[in-house]
């Protein structure tokens, strides 16, 4: 009811570290993979070396710790990943938008993918131009991004740090971080089709999703969805079905043709 996915879009996904964003968009990549068949491509240095992202991602699936799964299990599993997960790894010396960007057409062009993420935005080398101050250079780059998207008909995912995190007065807990308070300028608002912030609550172990930007009403709506995160399988169970009595820890249904 809040978000469904649509490609030709930009998405922007935000959040305290630690507190699960990413972790959150590999969900919903697994989720699009499994149920609508999508495929993705991923320029992620935070998850390096390949292997081990490959089996965080494959434990949503199991619904377990990857090397508690048999033979038997992980075959299809690991099958499934190679047909539907691709990874973008640009030279470590050019890790600029263009350089990305030729990548992200490669991955359309030879997988057929239609979805990417680029896991975290401050990874890439910034190459400011002569008289532009970072505000110009961001809404450059993010309008440059969104158009490959629209062009090229994939869903883009940028995951942005925010620059600073503030604290409540009283409760000492960090605030909600949003889109504007991310490194860089208000761009990151004004120019996301979509844009979303993940935030855990320690207290109640409960994870918040802030859907704080839709563009289009039929893909969704502004709110809060709040989600609790299974630490095995790293998969994130809508609060609404846990309290009817859902169990999470289920393998999901292999068939994937």
């Amino acid at each position: 009811q809040h978000y469904k996915p649509a490609k030709r879009m930009l998405n922007v996904w935000t959040g305290i570290p630690g507190h699960g964003k990413s972790e959150f968009l590999d969900a919903l990549m697994v989720n699009l993979a499994l149920e609508q068949n999508w495929k993705f491509a991923v320029f992620s240095p935070e998850n390096f070396p390949w292997e081990l992202y490959v089996q965080k991602l494959s434990e949503k699936i199991l619904g377990k710790k990857f090397f508690q799964a048999n033979e038997a299990e992980l075959k299809p599993v690991i099958e499934f990943m190679e047909e539907h997960f691709f990874l973008i790894e640009p030279d470590e010396d050019h890790v600029t938008v263009e350089t990305l960007l030729a990548l992200n057409t490669d991955a359309v062009k030879r997988f057929g993918v239609d979805g990417i993420v680029w896991d975290p935005f401050n990874e890439i080398d910034f190459q400011i131009r002569n008289n532009e101050n970072e505000t110009n250079f961001i809404k450059r780059v993010l309008t440059k991004i969104r158009w490959h998207a629209r062009r090229n008909d994939y869903l883009m995912n940028i995951v942005a740090h925010p620059t600073k995190m503030l604290r409540d007065v009283k409760t000492k807990k960090y605030l909600v971080p949003t889109l504007y308070d991310i490194n860089g300028s208000a761009n990151w608002y004004n120019k996301a089709d979509n844009g979303f912030t993940v935030y855990r609550n320690f207290d109640t172990k409960i994870i918040d999703v802030h859907i704080q930007k839709i563009k289009f009403k039929i893909h969704g709506k502004v709110g809060v969805v709040q989600f609790n995160y299974e630490l095995g399988s790293g998969r994130f169970l809508e609060i609404d079905d846990s309290l009817n009595g859902f169990v999470d820890s289920q393998p999901v249904g292999m068939n994937l043709k």
